[in-house]
């Protein structure tokens, strides 16, 4: 924490537990404001078709943040649904960056994460938010870091994607429901066959693609997430679509993943310590490398379940 800064009392102040890890200390934030209640994570259960335990957590950021995936012999999956609005900042992040006392006024809380990259913000309705934890030895940990985080990405890809599919088929039925004649419908059809066609171009176009390469940072991805590109993140033309961080410890490894469904750059930026040129700036690439979810939260977090309990490997 920086000389000179102080929490506002409702933030949550963290404290850093470490703990030896294949790539040294791993730290482990707490917050000291509350510990998460007991039954944070629900009862976690394996999904009929996998040994995945998969749940859905709700609380605040805080409880959230400072209650991870807690290390077992199997995987694990939560989704993680914040009751209040926060800028969750990077584990080694200087707290500097944040304007602390607008953060206070407008009643968002600040917290720290276990991973690193640079601060996001999270708001009840506002993003997809998915946790895995894999036990050490899990075929799906590959030694190279980077490597790890790429069947993530390839999981959003599709989830995404049949995301968009059920809700255009959705919207297709009932576009049929409302035809009224055999010589509507003739006309509807080949209105259909064209939009299809269109819908095909468009899809083409807006391809999504996992990263495979290094880090690719931008000008203020230090300080703010989703303007870099990572192994395993997801990208939708040239915009960072999926973030994902990771950390590992002895136990295993700890992937936290997010798409947004919106995002308010200015509102965001204006919380920063910066002078109104760079929260300019900052809020410009934001609007340039970000993009969002097209389909409804819950229609993407369910096709991640079923992705999920089908991942066998």
């Amino acid at each position: 924490m920086s000389a000179g800064i102080r929490l506002p009392d409702h933030a949550v102040v963290v404290r850093r537990d470490t703990e030896a890890g294949p790539d040294g200390p791993a730290g482990s934030d707490r917050p000291d404001e509350q510990d998460g209640p007991a039954e944070l994570n629900g009862p976690a259960k394996p999904h009929a078709r996998s040994a995945w335990e998969i749940s859905d957590r709700r609380g605040t950021p805080a409880e959230l943040v400072g209650n991870p995936l807690q290390p077992s012999g199997v995987r694990r999956a939560a989704f993680c649904w914040p009751d209040a609005p926060a800028i969750i900042l990077g584990s080694t992040q200087d707290i500097a960056t944040v304007d602390v006392e607008r953060v206070r006024t407008r009643g968002v809380l600040l917290v720290r994460r276990h991973s690193g990259g640079g601060a996001v913000v999270v708001a009840p309705g506002r993003q997809v938010w998915l946790d895995v934890f894999l036990p050490a030895q899990d075929p799906l940990i590959d030694e190279d870091v980077a490597r790890t985080a790429w069947w993530l990405g390839d999981l959003w890809v599709r989830a995404i994607e049949h995301s968009e599919a059920t809700e255009q088929s959705a919207a297709t039925e009932q576009s049929e429901a409302t035809e009224q004649s055999e010589a509507t419908e003739h006309t509807h059809m080949d209105d259909r066959s064209d939009r299809a066609a269109e819908s095909g171009k468009m899809h083409q176009a807006d391809e999504l693609v996992v990263h495979r390469g290094p880090m690719v940072p931008s000008t203020w991805s230090r300080v703010v997430c989703f303007t870099g590109l990572g192994p395993g993140e997801v990208s939708r033309k040239s915009a960072k679509l999926v973030g994902i961080s990771q950390r590992r410890t002895r136990a295993g490894v700890w992937l936290h993943s997010m798409a947004l469904t919106s995002l308010d750059a200015s509102e965001f930026v204006d919380m920063l310590a910066f002078d109104e040129q760079t929260r300019a700036d900052i809020a410009d690439e934001l609007e340039t490398n970000v993009a969002l979810l097209q389909s409804r939260a819950e229609i993407v977090a369910a096709h991640l379940g079923d992705g999920l309990a089908a991942l066998d490997r």
